[in-house]
């Protein structure tokens, strides 16, 4: 009979396989996506963190449409902050009411490589300028 043999850690590290030992990398951890804007380079590990930081680089694409109110944004929940604090909360009406322009289609068409940020931009400035004169609230245009 043979004497029963306890394993030491040594013992341990040579029945795991040598993918356990791997230890992944920061890239493989954190796939990061930078922001495609010149002069920007944040990187962010999740595509819709990523979107949400290009908002910042377009022009505001939400509009509050009640009457001589000028405010713009960019969150559909400061959006329901503003209508609470300044018009005494009402409801945010439906989607096409408080768009300026579809921003979040025209940055998946960015990430997506299928426009760069320069037309992008331009888009957006062109979309927003459309929008305000068809309001008549040219006076949301600001940059």
């Amino acid at each position: 009979m043979q004497p029963v043999r306890f394993m030491t850690p040594e013992d341990t590290w040579s029945i795991t396989t040598p993918s356990q030992h791997r230890v992944p990398s920061n890239e493989a951890l954190f796939a990061a996506e930078t922001c495609p804007f010149l002069n920007c380079h944040k990187n962010y590990g999740r595509r819709q963190d990523l979107e949400r930081h290009i908002f910042r680089h377009i022009p505001r694409w939400l509009y509050c449409s009640q009457p001589g109110c000028n405010w713009t944004g960019t969150r559909r929940y400061s959006l329901q902050d503003h209508l609470r604090q300044r018009h005494g909360g009402i409801p945010v009406p439906d989607r096409g009411s408080f768009m300026i322009y579809d921003a979040k289609a025209l940055v998946k068409q960015l990430l997506n490589k299928e426009i760069t940020a320069e037309q992008a931009v331009h888009e957006a400035h062109l979309s927003f300028r459309s929008k305000a004169e068809l309001l008549g609230k040219l006076n949301l245009w600001r940059e």
